[in-house]
């Protein structure tokens, strides 16, 4: 049984101890116009929520440029190239893995990121030059050439080893992904991504009351999404759980959604970033 009461005793424990908890949301493998795009934008709508929206830059046709250019509050990060697997067959998929030439990789690398710039700025669509790695693995040796290549920021999956491992690159990753990838493909279980979230924010908590001062060290969780493979169960978890993490708590917020210029370049202008609060939809 799904355990939304401990999710909301959680948050009420963020609020007696006077902090707000910070969360972002993404979404990967963006490519066209498409029914199930729109019902996540629709939902991201009722919730007046920033979304990062992960897109290949080698397979984003122009109908998904045109179409994100009406739309408010989202901003396309760089989802690897061509979002093609190069791993030997036996290995676990990676675009970008220890199996290539680091200067053909790198030469991609800045390709994929003027490519999606510029497809960008002609929609006047927001956009930031954030690596999204396709299925989150990327050679450790690609992380120091990143910021000369145009790269801002990285962000895979699980605990970051560090918000910034060198000068001029942010690292912020997800860590809720709601497809069960190895079993059936479809939502995880409720009860297990709610036992985790309650986990995680358990875990900032504890570390902030002990160290007020931590705050800037402490990762946001990000919630990871993929609308290709979303059903309706997938979408009614996700608003319910919006619904829950943007309740008012003690008549204050217990969650701040940020958005991914402020996480990764907050001097940075980016087009069409939410100016409004998240609210309950």
């Amino acid at each position: 049984m799904a355990d939304w009461p401990a999710l909301a005793r959680e948050l009420d424990r963020w609020a007696d101890a006077g902090l707000v908890a910070e969360c972002w949301w993404r979404d990967d493998d963006a490519q066209s116009r498409d029914p199930r795009l729109q019902q996540l934008l629709d939902l991201r709508a009722a919730f007046s929520l920033p979304l990062a929206l992960a897109i290949p830059p080698m397979q984003a046709d122009a109908d998904l440029w045109r179409y994100l250019s009406g739309v408010a509050g989202v901003t396309a990060l760089v989802h690897g190239a061509a979002h093609r697997n190069h791993a030997p067959q036996g290995e676990k998929k990676a675009e970008f893995g220890p199996h290539r030439p680091l200067p053909l990789m790198q030469r991609e690398l800045s390709g994929a990121c003027a490519a999606l710039n510029a497809a960008a700025a002609a929609a006047a669509v927001a956009a930031l030059p954030v690596l999204v790695p396709p299925w989150n693995r990327i050679d450790p040796r690609l992380l120091p050439a990143l910021p000369g290549l145009g790269y801002v920021g990285l962000s895979t999956f699980g605990a970051g080893e560090a918000r910034q491992p060198g000068a001029g690159l942010t690292v912020c990753n997800c860590h809720l992904d709601i497809i069960d990838w190895r079993g059936t493909r479809g939502l995880v279980p409720a009860s297990r991504l709610l036992a985790t979230l309650t986990g995680l924010l358990a875990t900032r908590r504890s570390r902030l009351q002990a160290d007020p001062g931590a705050s800037g060290d402490v990762e946001p969780i990000g919630i990871l999404t993929h609308h290709q493979v979303q059903g309706a169960d997938s979408n009614d978890f996700l608003r319910r759980l919006f619904d829950a993490l943007c309740q008012p708590r003690n008549g204050r917020p217990a969650v701040r959604w940020l958005s991914a210029r402020q996480i990764f370049a907050p001097d940075r202008d980016a087009i069409g970033e939410l100016s409004s609060p998240p609210r309950n939809g």
